[in-house]
């Protein structure tokens, strides 16, 4: 699993949260080489991404997100060229899956985790994309997959989480 953001470092229940999510760690669908936590839609991730919406950096929709994270990684990689830093190895992004996407669906999403591996982390959340979007969307529709797409927002997200959990 990606290392998270520094700015976690401190956190009291860093060591707590990482431990939770790598006990739920499983592969992404069948067959897949892919392994991202697979989460209850609880009471602790619901207060964790009312967090993240408060943030307006929540975005949604496979093809949306996709398009998002090819920009900033055409971007990413400019800059790997001209400075000769490797990329940090860091998450700074987070795509939630709803557990009602079709096998297609999975696939993309395992090209983008795969592409995006050293600064994407994936959740899978056991409910289906009405329930999750409805709360966290801006039209309030369903959501097969939302993104925390700014680093301090991913790092106020698992810092509520790793709150709410213990």
């Amino acid at each position: 699993m990606l290392k998270l953001p520094k700015s976690l470092a401190a956190h009291p229940k860093l060591s707590a949260l990482e431990a939770h999510l790598a006990a739920h760690e499983a592969p992404l669908r069948e067959g897949s080489a892919v392994r991202v936590p697979r989460l209850a839609f609880d009471d602790a991730f619901r207060k964790a991404l009312g967090v993240a919406h408060g943030t307006g950096h929540l975005g949604q929709g496979l093809e949306q997100i996709t398009r998002t994270l090819e920009k900033e990684l055409k971007g990413l990689r400019l800059v790997q060229e001209k400075t000769g830093q490797p990329p940090a190895q860091r998450a700074s992004r987070l795509i939630i899956l709803a557990n009602d996407g079709s096998e297609r669906f999975y696939r993309d999403a395992e090209k983008l985790l795969s592409l995006n591996a050293d600064r994407l982390l994936g959740f899978f959340l056991e409910t289906a994309g009405d329930e999750l979007g409805t709360s966290f969307t801006a039209k309030g529709n369903g959501a097969k997959a939302l993104i925390i797409d700014d680093k301090v927002a991913l790092a106020l997200f698992l810092s509520a989480y790793a709150d709410a959990l213990c």
